[in-house]
């Protein structure tokens, strides 16, 4: 298996130095994203959150039971504007929503996705340098 990604972490060693890291076992067990986020919380607490980690895991548990049976239809265009985000973040949320619901995930919905979320960080890091060359 290509470790590729796998090798790779940002902002800390805490997973890519575990021998089976959380994104393995929720792709292998095909877990929801809450049952991923609670895993990711109790595998780090140790190293990252101590307590905060296990209270937020606790805190998942209780929004996976209360949103399991969500009927409420949230499209990605209403929830960039409830949630004040720009129009950049709005095309990397759509490519992702597309991406998602594709078959292929090696395809062109994630190469989109990919060039969006490319963008949307060079743009953003050019604004924060910017910002700081202002000070």
């Amino acid at each position: 298996m290509s470790q590729g990604s796998l090798s790779v972490q940002v902002g800390g060693l805490h997973y890519c130095e575990l021998p089976v890291q959380p994104f393995q076992l929720s792709a292998a067990r095909d877990w929801d994203a809450f049952a991923h986020t609670i895993m990711k919380y109790v595998v780090r607490y140790p190293e990252k959150g101590g307590l905060n980690d296990l209270k937020k895991a606790r805190h998942v548990a209780d929004l996976r039971a209360e949103l399991h049976d969500q009927t409420e239809h949230i499209s990605v265009g209403e929830f960039v504007k409830k949630n004040g985000l720009g129009h950049l973040e709005e095309a990397a949320l759509l490519a992702l929503d597309i991406w998602v619901k594709s078959e292929d995930p090696n395809g062109a919905e994630y190469r989109m996705f990919t060039v969006l979320m490319d963008r949307l960080i060079q743009v953003r890091t050019d604004e924060a340098f910017s910002e700081e060359g202002e000070e």
